[in-house]
């Protein structure tokens, strides 16, 4: 479900608790198993659902901005915040100016 912030003249927690989200569990396990094998014996407990923010241009990829600094304040020392865990692949190209 999504809606832009011009559109959406309810609470959007209220919506999320009206409706009955599908889980995507097996798509997850798989996908994190592929850069962190041990996830593929996970076992499946339950779901939280939030309301998550994404900018108009990453609608349709589900893109996440990455935000990367380096020697932010002292000699060394990395700032990395990222929203997904392939991430690291973006870090790559922002550290070292590659292509991902």
């Amino acid at each position: 479900m999504s809606w832009s912030e011009f559109e959406c003249e309810q609470n959007p927690y209220e919506v999320l608790r009206r409706v009955s989200p599908k889980s995507k569990i097996e798509y997850m396990i798989r996908d994190s198993a592929r850069y962190l094998p041990c996830m593929a014996r996970c076992k499946y407990v339950d779901s939280l659902y939030e309301i998550k923010a994404v900018l108009l241009q990453n609608e349709i990829d589900d893109g996440r901005p990455i935000l990367y600094r380096k020697d932010y304040g002292l000699p060394g020392l990395s700032v990395i915040m990222g929203g997904k865990l392939d991430n690291v692949y973006d870090i790559q190209a922002a550290m070292w100016g590659e292509k991902t």
